[in-house]
């Protein structure tokens, strides 16, 4: 008898991980997966991080902005000098940023204006233009405020023109308010003659008093006849006065 043993066909093992977890699960449930869980940093690294930033190192920043860029303004500005006649008691710059030291002021190029008040003295307002020149002088000066003249004459009732000045006409006694500095005005009334006085203004707002007597324009006539007592025509106007008189007469021919 001949005995014949076979082999029995061997089975290939994979080897490979992906094999290794099937098998392995097999062993509990063919349901279970693997999931990726999220990365989380421990307390420690978290920790590190929120360190980073504090308020005295944004303090710090912001001091050296703050002075880089007052580095900056200083290194491009101009000096600038304003001279104001007469001192002024309020000054301010608009337009722009400005730094007063002493007399001086930094400003940077462009337009700005200027402000400056003084008592008794109108408000200045001006515009100026700072160059790209280093060093710059400006020379700005105060307008006196209008003085308050009042005008009275004997007689009253003359009329008031003030020269080079528009302004209604009023009859003395008056007040005015003239410009500051040297003035004349011309007086006129019926029956006087005119006058013109010269004065000088005070200004900033300050009373003063013009005064004038006014010469007349006129004279006594007498014109006797006989018999007396004729009414005296003059200019074929009635005078309102019998010769001998006296009448009184206008100055020119009649």
């Amino acid at each position: 008898m001949e005995a014949r043993t076979s082999a029995a066909p061997s089975s290939q093992v994979d080897a490979s991980p992906d094999a290794r977890l099937r098998h392995a699960g097999d062993g509990n449930s063919a349901a279970q997966t693997i999931e990726a869980a999220r990365f989380r940093p421990t307390e420690v690294v978290a920790a590190e991080r929120r360190v980073l930033f504090t308020p005295a190192r944004g303090l710090a920043l912001a001091t050296a902005l703050a002075v880089a860029w007052l580095l900056w303004f200083i290194f491009t500005a101009k000096s600038v000098r304003f001279e104001i006649q007469p001192a002024a008691e309020t000054f301010d710059i608009e337009g722009g940023i400005a730094f007063a030291i002493g007399d001086t002021h930094l400003l940077r190029q462009g337009q700005y204006h200027v402000r400056a008040t003084a008592s008794g003295y109108h408000d200045l307002q001006q515009a100026i233009d700072v160059s790209e020149q280093r060093n710059q002088t400006f020379a700005l000066a105060l307008t006196k405020l209008p003085g308050r003249v009042s005008f009275e004459t004997d007689p009253a009732g003359a009329t008031v023109a003030i020269a080079n000045l528009d302004h209604p006409r009023s009859q003395t006694p008056t007040q005015l308010l003239v410009p500051a500095g040297p003035q004349s005005a011309l007086l006129s009334h019926d029956r006087y003659q005119d006058t013109r006085v010269t004065f000088e203004v005070e200004g900033m707002d300050k009373p003063q008093t013009v005064t004038a007597t006014l010469a007349p324009n006129w004279a006594d006539v007498t014109i006797p006849t006989r018999p007396p007592g004729a009414s005296i025509r003059i200019d074929d106007e009635d005078s309102g006065t019998l010769t001998p008189g006296p009448a009184q007469v206008l100055a020119g021919e009649h």
